[in-house]
């Protein structure tokens, strides 16, 4: 069934609906990889009318699948009962998928250009799987490509495929030597005070998702050439992107799907900490949970409630939080979390990421948070906390709180070895697996059975 496809051509073998028929008749719900605006408005490249999404579209279970799910669709989600998954994030969806990004960039720049890519000097800003593709594809050109971007090993990376690297913070300097700008960096990277040095016959084009990241009120200010490109493969090359659409999503969705149910009845708080870099990694870990069948709980910190950072807003990941978990509210204060305890409401706590600062208090029993008092309610009721470490100073003094809580009943955690933070996600199924058993049989978790699975600690490793 297709909505919002009214200029499709004739012979695809499709039936048209309105949307609310389509949400009562269909288990899946796949929105453009755009996902849905401010307003509530999901715009169709085949279609003269948006996709109008409102709180009249309940549908308890729908699975909805979208590129990128806003704050505001995530509480949408929320609302309706949808199960939203965000596919972006897919290793294969997204380097198919940015072939055709690639070349609908290029396309765009060769459009409002006075000069050809051959022999041109052109900026890749993110070397993420679109930007490596991309820069690729400029240097095959016969482009001098530069590829900014933050991380020494990416810029390493982009210096061993034959690149020129750049620091993202220094672009100022070179920004006027390029003819042809790239952004494929989710972040405001591209402020007014960079596109002052910005030459006015250079083209920038931006391809990052959601908002973009370019300041646009001040480009058109300063009279520069900056366009914001969503969507690209649906526009300039439909056909592919269809066909890549249809090789993916049935994995995808026969994923969730036989996810469902191993977990059915079971209660678990998913509580966070303010370990902003790793919360991205988090997300899929509470849909994961949620759909093999277990009820989650989100809790937050105060502080992860309520601080924005440089990895996003704090309404964002709340949304985030809401949207992964399906959930209707987060408990993010104390009195929110004691009832916890009385109410004997959860089989499994789990505090990912646990910052070295939570941990202290967790070990020291103080309870001065929602995280702290959650975890200590459940615990009177010797039910298993399984506790993923988030720190970048090697657990420094903090080494003494984890031996003092790996000797503690019910209380279960890994420090892994490596140099990325979510490498600790690899092995926290695992550990859900033999809590699960344990709240199953009512007894208590043997701790020795837990430290035999324990790859001990890596100090100087982020986990």
């Amino acid at each position: 069934l297709a909505t919002g496809l009214a200029r499709l051509p004739g012979h695809l073998d499709v039936v048209l609906v309105d949307l609310m028929t389509a949400i009562r008749s269909c288990h899946v719900v796949l929105l453009p990889m755009a996902g849905m605006d401010t307003r509530g408005s999901v715009q169709s490249y085949y279609d003269d009318a948006p996709i109008v999404l409102d709180l009249t579209l309940s549908s308890r279970g729908l699975l909805v699948l979208t590129g990128v799910a806003r704050p505001e669709l995530q509480e949408l989600g929320a609302a309706n009962g949808w199960r939203m998954c965000e596919i972006g994030a897919d290793d294969e969806l997204a380097y198919l998928n940015s072939v055709p990004t690639a070349e609908g960039a290029v396309r765009l720049a060769q459009d409002r250009a006075v000069k050809t890519i051959h022999g041109s000097r052109a900026l890749v800003v993110g070397y993420g799987r679109c930007g490596i593709t991309l820069a690729a594809l400029l240097k095959g050109m016969g482009a001098h490509v530069t590829v900014a971007a933050r991380q020494p090993g990416v810029l390493a990376k982009a210096f061993a495929a034959g690149h020129s690297p750049h620091y993202v913070g220094e672009l100022s300097r070179v920004l006027g030597s390029h003819d042809f700008l790239f952004n494929a960096a989710p972040a405001l990277v591209f402020t007014e005070e960079l596109l002052v040095c910005m030459r006015r016959d250079s083209v920038l084009i931006d391809i990052a998702s959601g908002a973009g990241g370019v300041d646009y009120q001040a480009a058109k200010r300063l009279g520069c050439i900056a366009v914001l490109a969503p969507s690209l493969p649906g526009k300039f090359t439909p056909e592919t992107a269809g066909h890549i659409l249809g090789r993916v999503l049935p994995r995808i969705i026969k994923k969730i799907f036989r996810r469902r149910g191993k977990m059915k009845g079971r209660r678990i708080g998913f509580a966070l900490t303010g370990s902003y870099c790793t919360f991205a990694a988090v997300m899929p870990e509470i849909a994961r949970l949620r759909d093999s069948g277990a009820e989650i709980v989100p809790i937050m910190s105060e502080t992860a409630a309520s601080t924005d950072t440089r990895f996003g807003r704090a309404e964002m990941w709340r949304g985030h939080v809401l949207a992964a978990s399906g959930a209707l509210e987060i408990i993010d204060t104390i009195a929110l979390a004691e009832p916890i305890g009385p109410g004997k409401l959860l089989d499994l706590v789990i505090v990912a990421p646990c910052t070295g600062n939570t941990l202290a208090k967790i070990a020291g029993g103080i309870t001065d948070s929602s995280v702290t008092m959650a975890v200590k309610a459940h615990l009177r009721n010797l039910r298993p906390v399984l506790v993923a470490i988030s720190t970048n100073d090697g657990l420094g003094l903090n080494a003494v709180n984890l031996a003092r809580l790996q000797s503690s009943k019910n209380i279960f955690m890994e420090v892994q070895d490596g140099n990325y933070c979510t490498e600790i996600w690899r092995h926290l199924r695992g550990y859900i697996r033999h809590a699960r058993a344990g709240a199953r049989q009512g007894a208590r978790l043997s701790i020795a059975r837990a430290s035999r699975r324990s790859r001990g600690v890596g100090y100087g490793a982020p986990w």
